[in-house]
C-alpha cells in the first residue's frame, strides 16, 4: 500500500471514530444511518488486502528445507534395499536411479532434486511388488511422494504470495475508491443537516481531510461526465487530467464519475474527455483548492 493510500486509509478511520463519537445524533436518520457501516466495511475490506499483500514467508525458508531433508531421507531410507534389488536381478538402468548419496542429493539445486525424486519415485512405485521382498513398503512409496508434493508446494509459494499480492494492490485502489464515492457523493451531503451540529460537523470536516505522510497535503478532483443539455451521466469517458502527468487517464463509472487524489494535483486543473459517438471534450483552467475536494463537471455532445 502506497503512502497516498494510507493517508486515505487513515481518513476513512478517522471519520468512522467521529460517526462512532456522535451516533446519538445521527442514529435516528433513516437516509444516513446506512453510511457508517458502509465506511467500516471499506475500511474492513482494505485491511483484510493489506494483510494478503504482507504476507510473510520468513518462516517459508525453514520449512521448504525441513521438507526436503524429510525427502531425502525417506528416498535414502529405500535406496539401499532398491539398489540391492537392482543388483541382483540384473537392473542396471534402474540402479542408476537409485544410486545416489545424501550428500549428492543436498548439493542438487531445486529443480534437479525434484526431477531426481521424480524418477526415483516413479522407479519404487513402478516395481512396488518385486521391492516389498527387500523391505520397501507401500507405506513407504506413499510417503515419499507426499514428500515430494509438499517440497514442490514450497517451491512454489513465493510466486503464488507475490500474484496474491499484486492482486490485492488492484483491490485496495478499487476499494479507495468505493470510498471516497461513498464519502463525495453521499455521506459529505448528508453531513450538511448536521451543520447546527456544530462539534460533530466540525469534528466530521477535520478528520475528512487527507494528509499525505509525505507532508503534503491530498487535493482530491471528481470529474463527473454528463451528456450535453441533459442530467445524464456517461459512462466509459476518459479522463485525463493533460496538466497532471504523474496521473493516468480514468474511465468514469456508471454515476458519470471518477476521482483523482495527490499531493502533487496543481491548480488549474485541464480536463481532457474522450468516448466514441461523442465529440471531444476539454476544458481548460479549472481553479481547485488544494487540500480540499473539487468536482468539475464536464459535457460531452453526441455526434
Amino acid at each position: 500500500m502506497n503512502s497516498n493510500e494510507e493517508a486515505h486509509l487513515d481518513m476513512f478511520r478517522g471519520v468512522s471514530l467521529v460517526l462512532s463519537t456522535y451516533e446519538n445524533i445521527w442514529e435516528g436518520d433513516a437516509v444516513f444511518n446506512t453510511l457508517p457501516a458502509e465506511l467500516d466495511d471499506v475500511i474492513a475490506d482494505i485491511e483484510l488486502e493489506v494483510g494478503e499483500q504482507t504476507t510473510d514467508l520468513s518462516g517459508s525458508a525453514l520449512a521448504k528445507q525441513d521438507a526436503r531433508d524429510t525427502t531425502t531421507d525417506k528416498a535414502i531410507s529405500m535406496a539401499d534395499a532398491a539398489i540391492l534389488w537392482a543388483e541382483q536381478n540384473g537392473k542396471i538402468v534402474e540402479k542408476a536411479k537409485f544410486d545416489y548419496t545424501k550428500s549428492e542429493l543436498n548439493a542438487m539445486g531445486d529443480d534437479d532434486f525434484l526431477i531426481t525424486m521424480g524418477k526415483f519415485y516413479t522407479m519404487v512405485n513402478t516395481n512396488a511388488v518385486d521391492l516389498e521382498a527387500y523391505g520397501v513398503t507401500a507405506n513407504m512409496i506413499s510417503s515419499l511422494n507426499a514428500g515430494i508434493t509438499a517440497y514442490r508446494g514450497f517451491l512454489i509459494q513465493p510466486q503464488f504470495v507475490h500474484g496474491r499480492a499484486t492482486i490485492a494492490t488492484d483491490r485496495i485502489s478499487a476499494i479507495r475508491e468505493r470510498g471516497m464515492s461513498l464519502l463525495n457523493n453521499r455521506m459529505d451531503k448528508g453531513m450538511e443537516r448536521y451543520a447546527s451540529s456544530a462539534d460533530f460537523y466540525d469534528m466530521y470536516h477535520q478528520q475528512r481531510k487527507i494528509t499525505d505522510p509525505s507532508g503534503g497535503t491530498v487535493t482530491t478532483v471528481i470529474v463527473r461526465a454528463m451528456i450535453a443539455g441533459t442530467t445524464t451521466p456517461l459512462e466509459d469517458v476518459i479522463i485525463t487530467l493533460n496538466n497532471q502527468p504523474e496521473f493516468n487517464p480514468k474511465n468514469t463509472e456508471a454515476n458519470g464519475e471518477c476521482t483523482f487524489a495527490g499531493s502533487s494535483i496543481s491548480s488549474p486543473v485541464n480536463v481532457h474527455g474522450d468516448k466514441a459517438g461523442y465529440l471531444v471534450f476539454n476544458q481548460n483552467d479549472n481553479v481547485v483548492t488544494i487540500g480540499g475536494t473539487n468536482t468539475i463537471v464536464i459535457y460531452l455532445t453526441p455526434l
